[in-house]
């Protein structure tokens, strides 16, 4: 799914919750790369409101830590941003 057309499509609709993919998201990137996929994905989802940043799947075991841990850290600066805190 292309997440700038969910967000145009339905976006005044319903409330989006996800946003970090496991496999092409979490799993793929690191670094300067994952954030900017990160804040990619609330440029896209967050201005409007309806948009709660959480992985919609379980956390695969390969997935590094600190990686979650950086993952997250940055959504919460984001959504303090964004004013969806």
């Amino acid at each position: 799914m292309d997440p700038r057309t969910i967000k145009d499509k339905y976006g005044k609709h319903i409330v989006i919750y996800g946003s970090p993919d496991v496999i092409d998201g979490l799993y793929k990137y690191d670094g300067e790369a994952l954030d900017d996929y990160i804040r990619k994905r609330f440029e896209i989802y967050a201005p409007g409101g309806g948009f709660i940043f959480n992985g919609g799947h379980f956390i695969q075991p390969d997935i590094p830590p600190m990686r979650l841990v950086r993952a997250y850290t940055l959504a919460n600066e984001l959504a303090g941003m964004y004013g969806t805190h």
